[in-house]
Order: C-alpha cells, then sequence, then structure tokens
C-alpha cells in the first residue's frame, strides 16, 4: 500500500496500486527445420514468410518438423497436434506427391495467431524392377 499523509500530520489517505502485465503477443517462429534427408526449404527460412516449399525422395515416408517459437511463452501445433518449440513433432506420414503440413503458432494472450505453411513434395519411386514374374501352369517353356 501507498499511505499519504496530509500536512497537518494526522490526516493520512491508503492507496492499493495494482499493475497487471498483458501476456505476450508474439506469435511467430525464429526456426523451422524438418528431419533429415530433403532438400533445402524454399525460400530458405526466415520470420517473415509463412509458406515453404522442400522435396523429399521417395525413400521417406515421414519426417518430423522442429519449429521454434521467438517468445518462448508461445505454444504451437503442428497439423493440429501440440509440439513444444525446439521439440521434433511426431513423425508425419507422407503421401507420394504432395503434402501440405500446417505449423500455427499462438501466443500467450492467445488470441495472436500466425499460420506457416510447408508443402513437402515427396517424390515417385524410379525403381523399375521387377520383382518378380509368375508364369501360370499353362505356359510353354
Amino acid at each position: 500500500p501507498i499511505v499519504v499523509t496530509a500536512q497537518d500530520g494526522a490526516t493520512t489517505q491508503t492507496y492499493n496500486l495494482t499493475i497487471t502485465r498483458n501476456p505476450s503477443a508474439p506469435a511467430h517462429l525464429t526456426s523451422l527445420h524438418m528431419g533429415s534427408d530433403h532438400s533445402p526449404l524454399s525460400p530458405a527460412f526466415v520470420q517473415t514468410a509463412t509458406s515453404y516449399t522442400t522435396t523429399v525422395p521417395y525413400g521417406v515416408a515421414t519426417t518430423t518438423i522442429t519449429p521454434t517459437t521467438r517468445d518462448t511463452s508461445a505454444t504451437v501445433t503442428v497439423d493440429g497436434i501440440p509440439v513444444a518449440s525446439e521439440s521434433a513433432s511426431a513423425p508425419i506420414p507422407l503421401n507420394v506427391g504432395v503434402n501440405v503440413v500446417s505449423i500455427v503458432v499462438t501466443a500467450q494472450n492467445g488470441i495472436a495467431t500466425q499460420t506457416y505453411t510447408l508443402t513437402i513434395t515427396r517424390k515417385v519411386s524410379d525403381n523399375a524392377y521387377l520383382k518378380y514374374i509368375h508364369l501360370g501352369a499353362d505356359h510353354s517353356p
């Protein structure tokens, strides 16, 4: 409490001062990394860009994404699943072709959000080898 005493020395007034800090509002990433074996993000990560693309070989059936938030009190989800900042997501299955992954950062205030989109293209197989061949019983040698 703050006590103010008048000039007469006897009269006082007490004040209570409450200071409330507003929750943080930044909802941004400072970095975004994928598991190994992919082409570089395009464009290279910058805080002002929110859409990225990359390519993975056919042999990569899953990947992880590691987002890092600018504000440690912000929360982040990868495809709707909560992920701690600077931690890898659960493995994300990749279909052959285009896969779109959403990364959403929510500020501590629960209001400000920023969505990042990562488009991952998994290449088609280049394997043209025959695994086996079966000829029916009616074939001639």
